[in-house]
């Protein structure tokens, strides 16, 4: 989408000092009107979707690795505490994308919210499984890996 491009055409741009981390703060509040509005409406028009939904399980996964493979700080969110607490359960998939998406109110009362959390759940189950690198590869979606 147009959208997209230009969102990798401004990432790439060396002079914009944007770090990564600064876009992943405050998900609880930017993923709802950023990725969740546009997956429902894909959901509800029949269209592709699926990187959209890894977008949100990897939210999710980060969060979770905050304090064990990311810093604690790498990122915050207002639902920081709450967030930490939910993910310590260590539950199934599909229990923690619906816990997460109770807590931060992500397609509330949306008639294809389930359909959603099944998607987000089954790439959080590749994410956890298998790591970030495969994950995305298995989508076709490469990068370069940064230390």
């Amino acid at each position: 989408s147009a959208y997209t491009a230009e969102l990798a055409q401004r990432f790439s741009n060396t002079a914009l000092a944007h770090r990564t981390a600064q876009i992943a703060n405050d998900g609880s509040q930017k993923l709802p009107q950023r990725i969740v509005a546009s997956v429902l409406e894909c959901l509800e028009a029949g269209t592709e979707m699926v990187h959209l939904t890894l977008v949100v399980a990897a939210w999710i996964a980060a969060c979770a690795a905050r304090g064990k493979a990311l810093p604690e700080a790498h990122f915050t969110d207002p639902l920081d505490a709450a967030l930490t607490e939910l993910l310590s359960q260590q539950l199934p998939a599909n229990e923690t994308v619906t816990a997460v998406f109770d807590l931060a109110g992500f397609a509330r009362d949306h008639a294809e919210r389930q359909t959603l959390i099944e998607f987000v759940a089954v790439h959080l189950v590749h994410l956890r499984r298998d790591g970030p690198t495969l994950a995305f590869a298995a989508l076709g979606i490469e990068g370069e890996r940064q230390e």
